[in-house]
């Protein structure tokens, strides 16, 4: 391909006396477009030359296809935002063909964007500015193209080709790709995907996965398996492999939007404790009571919602209590305890019910960590909203968490604590470890950590 901004023609040779043909000519001024094409006689090195100099020679180098010209279209318009200025490009092809499409353009300060198929090369705004394309057509039909220039009040002349090169009998183009599974059949953003099938080739090259139309990143890619996270912004659509140009056929994905902290409240010193927002029926309400000396007695609501048990550690001068319950409606909400407990805190979580996956605690004495020896640890079954809290009697320090976001949480005295949280998108080994310092002014502590099944 030439693209010039003013036409440069003449002769084209390379070193091996291949003999080219001409797929497509438009001399057109400040935006001239040439296609040549030959079928190679030798294997080795190549170099093109042209009796002119040109803005930019670009070649490509395909397979399983000739020089057989089964249809071509070409446009030259004339300070046009796109090329052809009214309907795409269109050519009705007999049988399987490689379409190569091709611009030039005099243009300036935007981009270029194309239909449908491949980007080979191209290069921005300017006057000899340019895009080779490509895709593969397997059967007989009707194929389009159109090239756009945005802002349009930006752009110029334009010269724009679409050429169908009927496939070799002997050595039609490769398949298109074929998803024969997805494994799993559902996740979270960041969650790993397999998609197993043929024709993916063996690297990724200029292959691509989308979610609907979000395009995902792989990390392992070869001609039966890829493996892709879930990318973010994703929802619930087929997942879909490009290769060459060519869509597979689309498999269904459900996409598992993962739990949400959404809004928290602390009262001190108190027995009752009021959302300070409107909570929302069938989200997650967690209740924290942290306490020097443990409180026990039942809760409620002014919903009458059944809290569960999450964790309960009455430790002396650190007592935790963690419950749950799923709310039942929408709107005001206040949580009453039989008892006045040092801190009632209650946070809302969306995406997660009370399914515990795993849960564990410790309560060492006069430690600076809790627990004392190795970190809390849960093994999770699938995605996952992961809490801890810590309650500790200590005076004068810090208290710091080795993994998560702090919700709630006050600092050096007798029923100290902390509540955090975080996600686990897949199955795994998660860990939490609080520590106090300086470690001699420690006392009694009482961690939990809670892995709740995110819905």
């Amino acid at each position: 391909m030439y693209a010039d901004g003013v036409g440069e023609f003449g002769n084209i040779s390379d070193n091996q006396l291949n003999q080219y043909i001409t797929l497509s000519n438009s001399p057109h001024y400040d935006a001239s477009l040439t296609l040549y094409a030959t079928l190679l006689k030798s294997s080795g090195a190549l170099t093109v030359s042209s009796s002119g100099k040109h803005s930019q020679m670009v070649l490509a180098e395909f397979s399983g296809a000739g020089l057989t010209v089964d249809k071509s279209a070409l446009a030259a318009p004339n300070n046009a935002a796109t090329c052809p200025s009214a309907g795409p490009l269109s050519v009705t092809t007999t049988g399987s063909t490689l379409l190569i499409g091709a611009l030039v353009e005099n243009v300036t300060n935007g981009t270029t964007s194309f239909s449908s198929g491949t980007l080979v090369q191209g290069q921005g705004s300017q006057k000899g500015a340019f895009q080779l394309v490509y895709q593969l057509a397997p059967v007989a039909g009707t194929y389009t193209q159109q090239f756009a220039f945005s802002p349009g009040y930006n752009a110029g002349n334009q010269s724009c080709a679409l050429v169908a090169l009927r496939a070799n009998s002997a050595a039609p183009p490769a398949p298109g790709p074929v998803i024969t599974s997805i494994t799993p059949g559902s996740g979270t953003p960041g969650s790993t995907v397999t998609i197993a099938g043929t024709n993916f080739g063996a690297s990724q090259g200029m292959g691509m996965v989308q979610f609907g139309s979000i395009t995902a990143v792989p990390t392992s890619w070869s001609s039966t398996i890829i493996v892709v996270p879930v990318p973010t912004g994703a929802s619930t659509g087929n997942i879909v492999v490009t290769v060459g140009g060519v869509a597979s056929n689309g498999n269904s994905f459900t996409v598992i939007q993962p739990p949400t902290m959404l809004h928290s409240v602390r009262c001190s010193k108190a027995a009752n404790c009021a959302a300070t927002w409107p909570v929302t029926a069938g989200n997650l309400l967690t209740v924290m009571f942290a306490d020097g000396v443990g409180q026990g007695g039942n809760i409620s609501d002014s919903q009458l919602n059944a809290y569960n048990t999450l964790k309960s550690i009455g430790h002396y001068a650190s007592g935790l209590t963690l419950l749950g319950t799923v709310l039942k409606s929408s709107g005001a909400l206040n949580v009453t305890s039989s008892g006045v407990h040092g801190q009632i805190v209650l946070v809302e979580f969306s995406g997660v019910g009370l399914t515990v996956d795993a849960s564990t605690q410790a309560a060492p004495d006069n430690s600076a960590n809790c627990p004392s020896g190795a970190p809390l640890s849960v093994t999770t079954t699938g995605s996952d909203l992961l809490i801890s809290a810590m309650v500790g009697n200590v005076t004068n320090g810090s208290t710091s968490f080795s993994s998560g976001t702090l919700v709630e949480g006050v600092g050096s005295q007798v029923g100290a604590f902390q509540f955090v949280y975080q996600l686990a998108p897949a199955a795994g080994t998660h860990t939490q470890r609080f520590t106090f310092a300086p470690g001699y002014n420690s006392g009694n502590q009482s961690c939990a950590l809670v892995a709740l099944r995110a819905l």
